[in-house]
């Protein structure tokens, strides 16, 4: 699956996962895919580092089945470059 980089860096797309463990996380929403966990974090990461990270809303935390859910509800194509 390939997801312009500006997807992934639009605020609207990004979020945090709590896991039933207690864990919560960097998430996307993207495309109609949740993406959580470790890949999550290097692609946070990635655009902190790469100063392609634009304000978004930390506070927003879903629980996995909730995000899960959410992605499955807004699948629909991302337009390339």
């Amino acid at each position: 699956m390939r997801v312009p980089l500006a997807a992934l860096a639009d605020p609207a797309n990004r979020l945090r996962v709590g896991h039933p463990s207690g864990y919560i996380g960097a998430a996307f929403i993207v495309s109609g895919l949740l993406v959580w966990g470790f890949t999550a974090g290097i692609l946070s990461a990635l655009l902190d580092r790469g100063g392609w990270a634009r304000p978004w809303d930390t506070s927003r935390i879903l629980d996995l089945e909730r995000a899960w859910s959410t992605a499955r509800a807004d699948r629909q194509e991302v337009a390339g470059p």
